[in-house]
C-alpha cells in the first residue's frame, strides 16, 4: 500500500508523473491472473495527474476499462465512521 502519494514528498510535476506511471503500470499486471491491483485515488488527484501529465496522442477515455467510480452519501459515510470506530 502506497499511500499519501499527492503529499509534499517530491517536485509536483515529480508527484504527478510518478502517479501517472504507477498508473501505466496497472496494465502490465493485468496479464497475471493470480495477481489483482487496486488503486484508489481521489477523483480530483486523478484529472490533475491526466491533466499534468497528458502528452501527444493521450486518450484518456482509454483508461475508463480501469476505473470504478464510488460515491457515498453523507449518511453512508456517517455509517462507515460509526462501524470502524466500533
Amino acid at each position: 500500500m502506497i499511500d499519501q502519494l499527492d503529499e509534499d514528498w517530491a517536485e509536483t510535476e515529480t508527484r504527478y508523473r510518478f502517479i501517472r506511471a504507477l498508473i501505466e503500470e496497472i496494465k502490465s499486471f493485468r496479464n497475471l491472473p493470480q495477481v489483482k491491483i487496486l488503486v484508489a485515488l481521489r477523483q480530483d488527484l486523478l484529472e490533475i495527474v491526466f491533466d499534468r501529465t497528458r502528452d501527444a496522442g493521450f486518450q484518456e477515455e482509454k483508461y475508463e476499462a480501469y476505473l470504478l467510480p464510488l460515491k457515498w452519501t453523507e449518511n453512508e459515510l456517517e455509517q462507515l465512521i460509526e462501524k470502524r470506530i466500533n
